[in-house]
């Protein structure tokens, strides 16, 4: 809804991660299947992109969230861009590079795209920016 709203500016973010408590990531799991870490990436995948492909209106941009080197990874062998999650862990530098050397050219991407998500708080003031609790963690 939001990409047909806005054209060109929502993408859509797919990581691992729920962004959230282990308590609530774990209410949010569907099932408690043991998949290994890439099966269980490549079936959640596939579920998500075959919401979009084929349907009538416009998709938003898919790019891979991670925060860690084998998101970076995924999304070069998939041919994804790449949004490094900062906010999570800030030690991304070598990832992105990763990600960068070996990504491989996709229907949808001939080179690699990179971003970095970042968290940030505003307020009225410095103090009561320092009085908010941070939005991860």
């Amino acid at each position: 809804m939001l990409s047909a709203l806005y054209s060109g500016r929502i993408d859509l973010g797919i990581g691992r991660a729920a962004g959230t408590t282990r308590a609530v990531a774990q209410a949010l799991q569907r099932d408690r299947a043991p998949y290994p870490a890439g099966r269980f990436f490549a079936s959640r995948w596939r579920n998500c992109w075959g919401t979009f492909a084929g349907r009538r209106f416009e998709s938003p941009e898919v790019w891979l969230l991670g925060s860690s080197g084998q998101s970076a990874v995924w999304a070069a062998e998939m041919g994804l861009p790449y949004a490094y999650a900062d906010f999570i862990n800030p030690f991304g530098r070598g990832s992105s590079a990763y990600y960068r050397q070996h990504f491989e050219p996709s229907a949808g991407l001939a080179s690699p795209r990179t971003a970095v998500a970042v968290a940030a708080i505003c307020a009225e003031t410095d103090d009561e920016a320092l009085r908010l609790p941070p939005a991860c963690g």
